[in-house]
């Protein structure tokens, strides 16, 4: 009668193993489409992802305690964990919103102006050089 109180109330799962937990209480966001979700676990778990369309699929299964999760759509997802015996994780929100396009063009342009002045600076200085060094 006790341990049942205890279960309902979210205590250990009836074979005496903690619950599984994320490391990050919070949302989950990024703006690159890829993530790191880690978690505490004493037992083999099952992450399933629901995407914003809300199709639902396992992602991992097994005794790991992280995994890292890429090529994310822009959209909400929700990240549900599962222990072996049936103890669950509060479930965990995903926001993905990928850089804009201007942004990326704009890194791009940046990093092709410092590679071609890396460029000329290389360049003039060889040029000073005579056969003595």
């Amino acid at each position: 009668m006790v341990a049942a109180v205890f279960l309902a109330a979210g205590g250990l799962p009836a074979s005496g193993l903690a619950a599984p937990a994320f490391v990050d209480d919070g949302p989950l966001a990024t703006d690159t489409g890829h993530v790191h979700v880690g978690w505490t676990t004493d037992e083999p778990v099952t992450l399933t992802l629901t995407a914003p369309d809300g199709q639902v699929r396992p992602v991992y299964n097994g005794t790991n305690d992280g995994i890292f999760l890429s090529g994310l759509a822009d959209g909400e997802y929700a990240l549900n964990l599962v222990g072996e015996s049936g103890a669950k994780a509060a479930p965990l929100t995903l926001s993905v919103s990928h850089q804009s396009l201007e942004q990326a063009l704009w890194l791009a342009g940046l990093g092709a102006i410092v590679f071609l002045l890396t460029v000329i600076v290389i360049l003039r200085g060889t040029r000073g050089e005579g056969a003595d060094g």
